[in-house]
């Protein structure tokens, strides 16, 4: 069976009979589940370059990506700075707005302590629901192997 990739989201402008007759198919360029995803990302990033108004957007690439790996994802809540780094990134200081609220010091912190005091500890999510097995018998025998799963320096 002969396979062609078209890359595009029409049907064959052949004959559907000619097409059984030969056993031509169409597979999708990538994985269809992630078509969504995909579409979405580079929507997001056409209108993020389209926002600079450079004539070059080759230009405003580097801090559209920046931006777009330092936003925090609603349906992960992480980063994907976070994602792939394991950490934040830190953003050069003209992604920030200066701050218009002009509060005393003392006021400020007064409200910091009393939001801490406030905050509640979250449950670790990945609590385990499982019963870990242990054998009956183990409380009883004389001798046990312990795996020790680790790389052994050569000496």
């Amino acid at each position: 069976m002969l396979t062609l990739d078209l890359g595009l989201r029409r049907p064959f402008q052949w004959p559907f009979v000619m097409a059984k007759v030969s056993k031509v198919g169409h597979k999708t360029p990538y994985h269809p589940q992630c078509n969504g995803k995909v579409e979405l990302l580079l929507r997001t990033l056409k209108y993020a370059i389209k926002a600079h108004n450079n004539i070059k957007w080759t230009e405003s690439l580097p801090n559209v990506l920046l931006g777009l790996r330092a936003a925090l994802r609603p349906d992960i809540n992480h980063t994907i700075a976070q994602m792939v780094y394991g950490t934040c990134i830190k953003l050069p200081g003209k992604f920030f707005d200066q701050p218009t609220i002009n509060m005393d010091p003392q006021n400020f912190v007064t409200k910091l302590q009393q939001h801490m005091e406030d905050i509640k500890p979250l449950k670790p999510s990945n609590t385990r629901k499982q019963k870990i097995f242990v054998h009956k018998e183990l409380e009883s025998c004389s001798h046990v192997f312990v795996r020790i799963d680790r790389v052994k320096k050569n000496s």
